[in-house]
């Protein structure tokens, strides 16, 4: 880790963590745990675990006049709900770009041009914008960055759109997320908290407002932005807890 350019940033780190990920199903590491400074050890831990299912992420910009290396990387979880990354292996910044409406022949992600999609930044912790399908996504990639940002079309109602627990936003540690209508409640379950940690999950409420929240064991809180987003945040002292919780809206 000491080593991944740039040496002035944890970007070489992260995006060493991040492209093993993307492009591997395996990781190997050169130095204890003991060796790595505490930034570096959080960072690796939002790579693990590793997913076990049969989905990969697609290189999709491998054939591109003037790629050296693929630079977009599209893991699609389900129709509705993609992870990409954008790898600037340059020693500069760079512009990387994708339309998601367009299909997987042309370079996008086969995503709808007539709905709109939540991009969340998940290193950066940014909210990226609410895009149109047929929308360029552009990003300005700081050098030697992977941005990896979730995708998630808009629904009509409250949705989770990304964590910060691991790399996939919420594939591996969200399970159970449902909207129920009758009672106007967002609820799931966070798998495998780590104690002491604070757990966020972001939430597009979608015109409705959200309330209070509750969980099945430790402390949660909402924070509400002026974006439209809010963020539910929980810490619990217990070891790898899975933990329920519920949103309640108005």
């Amino acid at each position: 880790p000491s080593d991944a350019l740039p040496l002035t940033h944890n970007d070489g780190n992260r995006s060493m963590l991040s492209m093993c990920y993307f492009t591997s199903g395996r990781f190997l590491l050169g130095r204890s745990f003991s060796q790595l400074s505490a930034a570096q050890l959080y960072d690796l831990s939002r790579t693990f675990p590793y997913h076990a299912t049969s989905l990969s992420a697609r290189p999709i910009d491998a054939f591109d006049a003037g790629i050296k290396y693929p630079r977009i990387y599209d893991f699609p979880i389900s129709n509705s709900w993609h992870q990409l990354a954008f790898y600037n292996y340059d020693s500069t910044e760079q512009l990387i770009s994708v339309v998601p409406g367009k299909s997987l022949n042309e370079g996008g992600l086969g995503l709808n041009f007539s709905k709109q999609y939540y991009v969340y930044d998940f290193w950066n912790d940014t909210f990226a914008g609410l895009l149109n399908g047929g929308q360029l996504l552009r990003q300005q990639v700081r050098a030697g960055e992977t941005r990896v940002m979730s995708v998630h079309e808009k629904q009509a109602y409250p949705q989770f759109i990304a964590t910060n627990r691991h790399i996939l936003q919420g594939y591996l540690d969200l399970r159970d997320v449902e909207w129920m209508s009758n009672k106007k409640t967002l609820r799931g379950v966070s798998q495998k908290i780590v104690s002491g940690e604070m757990c966020k999950m972001v939430i597009a409420c979608n015109g409705y407002e959200p309330v209070k929240c509750k969980t099945s064991t430790g402390m949660c809180t909402l924070v509400k932005q002026s974006n439209g987003l809010a963020v539910l945040q929980i810490k619990t002292s217990d070891h790898a807890e899975n933990v329920k919780w519920e949103i309640l809206f108005k």
